[in-house]
């Protein structure tokens, strides 16, 4: 059953104001999602195929520094947002320097 709520005393300010609030705090959720998101770490298999590239493009792109890459004991991962931002350069076409 759908509730309906009868508005009839409210300035255009006030539900100005209601609206904006609704709209902060979604926006507040989308970048707390998108921050958890980028945090996340993967192996070297899954950044590869992420990226549509082989394990040994894989480390010739990290030892080059094209992609960083953190080392957490004996393991090599990557952030979600490293592999986002090279996939971006990939789009754009990589510049000879």
């Amino acid at each position: 059953m759908k509730q309906s709520i009868l508005i009839q005393q409210a300035s255009l300010s006030d539900i100005e104001a209601v609206v904006r609030k609704v709209l902060d705090d979604i926006l507040d959720d989308l970048k707390l999602q998108k921050s958890e998101d980028s945090i996340r770490l993967l192996t070297r298999t899954e950044a590869a195929k992420m990226l549509r590239i082989s394990l040994p493009t894989l480390a010739d792109w990290t030892r080059q520094g094209m992609i960083p890459a953190q080392r957490i004991g004996r393991r090599v991962l990557y952030a979600i947002s490293d592999i986002e931002n090279t996939l971006e350069g990939k789009k754009g076409g990589r510049k000879n320097g």
